[in-house]
This record gives C-alpha cells, structure tokens and sequence, in this order.
C-alpha cells in the first residue's frame, strides 16, 4: 500500500513543485489536494475492510 500511495504523490506532482518556480501559495494548494486524495484513498480501504466484516456476519444477526 505504502509504494502504491508514493506513486500517487509521484505522478500527481508536477515538474513546477520539483523545480520551485512557482509562487508558494500554488505549491501548497496542490500539496493539499495531494492529502485529500490520501485521505480518500485511506478511506476507501476502510470502507472495503467493513464490508469484508458486515458480510461475514451471518443472516439474522
């Protein structure tokens, strides 16, 4: 999960963020946006864990 996750931040930075051309404020906005989408992706994998536990329950419970 861990190198799936650097990936993501590898392939969602642009070249601008690695060669520091930009004004701050651009480089914060898309550092943001790169946690929401840890955040999103972390979220997915819970919501796949408790639907693995809610199905395992038996009918009835």
């Amino acid at each position: 999960m861990a190198s799936w996750l650097h990936d993501c931040g590898k392939i969602t930075t642009p070249e601008s963020v690695v060669k520091k051309s930009t004004k701050l404020e651009a480089i914060y906005n898309r550092i943001h946006e790169v946690r929401i989408r840890f955040k999103l992706l972390k979220r997915e994998e819970e919501i796949t864990k408790l639907k693995s536990l809610v199905q395992a329950y038996p009918v009835g419970w």
